[in-house]
């Protein structure tokens, strides 16, 4: 894989943790879709991304973003692609304690 220049807006953080932050670069060819236009019409794969459109996200890895944000839709995208399961068991946050808390907050009092 070539040197990706990661300082425009086609830059996502997928995970963070104390010491780093994964970055990932949605691929020029495609546009992030992982496949290449032929005219008006959809054509193969890409093959500069490997069909993924994304550079520098690896599926396997858990993911901390929100439900329904662009770096959480990037990656169901991405493993989609890949043909892996679309959920890891280790992906955060864990919006469950967040909605158990909101909800004995709400019928306290």
């Amino acid at each position: 894989m070539t040197n990706i220049d990661y300082s425009n807006e086609d830059v996502i953080i997928w995970r963070s943790d104390r010491e780093s932050a994964f970055r990932a670069k949605r691929c020029p060819a495609c546009s992030g879709v992982g496949r290449v236009k032929i005219g008006s019409q959809s054509g193969g794969r890409c093959e500069q991304c490997e069909g993924l459109g994304w550079f520098g996200i690896d599926p396997r890895m858990p993911i901390t973003a929100q439900p329904g944000s662009i770096e959480k839709i990037v990656m169901l995208s991405v493993r989609y692609r890949s043909g892996i399961p679309l959920w890891n068991q280790y992906d955060g946050p864990d919006m469950s304690e967040l909605a158990s808390n909101f909800s004995s907050a709400s019928t306290a009092g």
